[in-house]
């Protein structure tokens, strides 16, 4: 069995993200919490340590003030499974950009 531990190592006020592990294959159990202090329109995407696109988990949507939880499952804009290693996500709201490192460990 396969399993994906996701280290996100950054915390700020405008959104903030829990240690998570992914088993691929199986029911997603856990999850990236962010928190906007204000409403925003959010995009989050993931790019790998090329800086090549891999995929977009939230495109332009608008959220109210509050905590969310978001899902990645490891998986590519194709439905694949990603490698072991360093990604970053995007995250761009109205007022505000930071790219997150994520640390991906099979």
């Amino acid at each position: 069995m396969n399993k994906y531990i996701i280290i996100f190592s950054f915390f700020f006020f405008l959104f903030s993200c829990t240690e998570n592990t992914v088993e691929p294959g199986r029911p997603i159990n856990d999850y990236i919490e962010f928190i906007l202090t204000e409403p925003s329109d959010v995009t989050i995407s993931i790019y790998d340590q090329l800086n090549m696109f891999v995929i977009t988990l939230i495109d332009n949507d608008y959220y109210e003030s509050g905590t969310y939880i978001l899902y990645w499952d490891a998986v590519d804009e194709n439905g694949e499974y990603v490698a072991s290693g360093v990604y970053y996500a995007n995250v761009i709201t109205n007022e505000y950009e930071k790219t997150i490192e994520i640390i991906l460990i099979k």
